[in-house]
């Protein structure tokens, strides 16, 4: 369920400026709010079941995403993420590169790039197919990445984000509503603090930071309630879980078309740090 309301978005929105980075004044990670340190590493295990009249759908990914050095964004001393998936289901490695700064403002997104070796969305053994809002996604990477990024797809592409795009807002103010996409890009999205919530991982509970993802598709300033994303964020851990649920999604495969619920939930499984 969405907690913002038409009037509290509406005013948060007047204001859509997102600060850009300064060359003059690098970003300093600080450990206290996100651990962005050079040689980080976060596994994960997620888990997809798709409600379905008939068939049901359940499968496991397994992820791996390790901090580095880039020089692509010199001017900002921009930090690498370098996202490589073992898919169960896929038999292949599916791989992305965000470049993400920080200042005294928050965390931003200043580009990404999709795929490797022209390999951007990896198919389905079974040639899965994916209708969303009326929009066509290949496979269910492209879904997730397409939702997530706000924009299109362009396989072994850097898309520079101009301005860098507020991941996380500093610092976070209980149901403030900031602008991760804003309304000229392809469908908007907003973020929402909602409190903390402790989450327990194999390694260790930690207290987290709920970050509610907010969509508004058809552009009406209201939020749309056929998808929710939340976000548990340590300071200490950085992104502990993540949930996704898309509801009335339309899934094809040789048997046929069918429409149901999507849950995906993303869990730490090991930290280097």
């Amino acid at each position: 369920m969405f907690l913002s309301c038409k009037k509290e978005k509406d005013q948060i929105l007047q204001d859509n400026n997102v600060p850009a980075p300064s060359p003059s004044q690098p970003p300093t990670p600080s450990n206290a709010f996100y651990p962005l340190t050079i040689g980080h590493q976060w596994k994960y295990e997620t888990t997809v079941d798709l409600y379905l009249p008939a068939p049901y759908v359940h499968f496991t990914d397994y992820s791996t995403y390790t901090l580095t050095n880039d020089t692509a964004f010199g001017a900002y001393d921009s930090l690498l993420v370098q996202a490589g998936r073992d898919s169960s289901d896929d038999g292949g490695i599916y791989l992305s590169r965000n470049y993400y700064m920080m200042n005294d403002s928050g965390l931003f997104n200043c580009g990404y790039i999709m795929g490797s070796n022209t390999r951007v969305f990896l198919r389905n053994k079974n040639e899965c197919k994916f209708q969303f809002r009326g929009m066509q996604f290949n496979s269910r990477q492209e879904l997730s990445a397409v939702l997530s990024a706000g924009n299109s797809m362009t396989a072994d592409s850097l898309i520079i984000e101009s301005p860098p795009r507020q991941t996380l807002k500093k610092p976070l103010v209980l149901n403030e509503v900031w602008d991760y996409a804003d309304y000229s890009s392809p469908f908007y999205i907003g973020k929402k603090y909602t409190g903390n919530e402790t989450v327990v991982t194999n390694f260790g509970s930690f207290s987290c930071k709920k970050i509610q993802w907010i969509y508004d598709f058809n552009n009406d300033s209201i939020p749309d309630p056929d998808i929710s994303i939340t976000q548990y964020i340590s300071p200490v851990k950085g992104l502990l879980k993540e949930t996704k649920y898309y509801y009335d999604i339309s899934f094809t495969d040789s048997t046929g078309t069918y429409t149901g619920d999507w849950e995906e939930i993303s869990i730490a499984t090991a930290v280097n740090f």
